[in-house]
């Protein structure tokens, strides 16, 4: 006897054909005469060809669809204990899902097991940029919702590494007094990307960040500029040193240097006023940047009027304060980078009392303290 082959299922490793079911082929019986109202017995061979022919019908209707309509609504493929959407499979593999073209292979979507990134792009479907956080292979995700990071650490950190450097300088520090060395940085980190950090301070709404560093950004490239020896500004027969000016007043140049540092030092006082509601931390950056500025204008004045010691006395003065503002600066950066994400602690900058975190702070105590006495 012949007996009935188990039916044929999809399989996911071999798409909707399955595994050919095997046949199990017992003695044929002895011929007897075909009576004429009975359908003569199919010959094992014929039946073997069918056999091998056998497909589901689910998955004849399912290719059958996928070739009149697109699919509308993901389907679940096995999955070894469980089930996996398309869109699961795509995120787990970097093949999203083809919504816009009908499908490739045996599975809808365009996804083939076989060959996982033969048909990544099969469709007219936007490509993503190919750098890390919108495109990496195994974190698949649409772009949406687009959001900007915080450029504040960026500006605090290029206002701490220049500061750092020219108050070392000003400080006299290993015998250094010639302070060109700040010029590439003035112009490229302090400069440049503090600027930039206080132009995306704009386009995230924080108008006091975006006045900070994009001024302070602006004054370190006037400070390369004031240090460039191709523009001369400052060096011998420069525009203050020429003979008219030196005959009337031959440290003429120190007074603009000190004009120059002054306009700096009320700027930032005016900065100064608007931390009082921020933090501690916050508010010593800014308070001894301005006394930074206060010094070295001082220290300016002093040997236009031929003190020179006051003048070396008061530049180091400055360098000391500008040292400690930017190891300001790297700690209220250092506070904006660190989180719970990449950090295993997180960096106090002690809120004013009368801040609104001071206040949430202060009433959160106070109930806590409600809750205690009312247990």
């Amino acid at each position: 006897m012949i007996a009935a082959p188990p039916p044929a299922t999809p399989d996911p490793g071999r798409g909707c054909w399955g595994t050919i079911p095997t046949l199990h082929i017992s003695s044929p019986p002895s011929p007897s005469p075909i009576p004429t109202s009975v359908t003569p017995p199919v010959h094992s061979s014929h039946l073997l060809l069918n056999t091998i022919k056998l497909r589901p019908l689910s998955c004849i209707v399912s290719e059958e669809s996928d070739r009149t309509q697109q699919p509308t609504l993901p389907h679940t493929m096995s999955n070894s204990g469980g089930s996996l959407t398309e869109k699961d499979m795509g995120h787990a593999t970097g093949a999203a899902p083809n919504a816009h073209g009908p499908a490739t292979g045996h599975y809808r979507g365009g996804y083939d097991p076989r060959n996982p990134m033969a048909n990544i792009h099969a469709g007219d479907e936007p490509r993503l940029p190919a750098f890390g956080g919108e495109f990496q292979p195994g974190l698949w995700r649409p772009v949406e919702k687009r959001q900007f990071a915080n450029p504040a650490p960026l500006g605090l950190s290029a206002f701490a590494l220049t500061t750092f450097v020219l108050s070392a300088i000003n400080l006299g520090t290993r015998g250094v007094n010639v302070p060109n060395i700040v010029v590439p940085l003035a112009f490229g980190y302090g400069g440049l990307v503090q600027l930039l950090a206080g132009m995306w301070e704009m386009v995230v709404g924080n108008t006091f960040g975006a006045t900070a560093l994009s001024s302070y950004g602006g004054f370190w490239i006037a400070w390369g500029l004031l240090l460039t020896p191709h523009w001369n500004i400052l060096g011998d027969e420069g525009p203050y040193k020429t003979d008219a000016i030196t005959s009337s007043d031959p440290m003429m140049y120190e007074s603009a240097m000190g004009f120059f540092l002054t306009g700096w030092f009320i700027f930032t006082t005016i900065l100064l006023l608007c931390t009082l509601r921020s933090t501690v931390m916050f508010f010593l950056l800014f308070f001894t940047l301005d006394l930074c500025f206060l010094m070295l204008a001082c220290s300016h004045y002093s040997h236009s009027n031929g003190n020179t010691e006051m003048y070396h006395t008061l530049t180091k003065a400055g360098g000391g304060f500008g040292m400690v503002a930017a190891f300001l600066a790297w700690y209220n950066a250092f506070a904006g980078i660190a989180d719970s994400s990449n950090s295993f602690f997180l960096i106090p900058v002690f809120h004013f009392p009368w801040s609104e975190k001071g206040r949430e702070a202060r009433l959160a105590r106070a109930a806590t303290r409600e809750t205690r006495d009312s247990a």
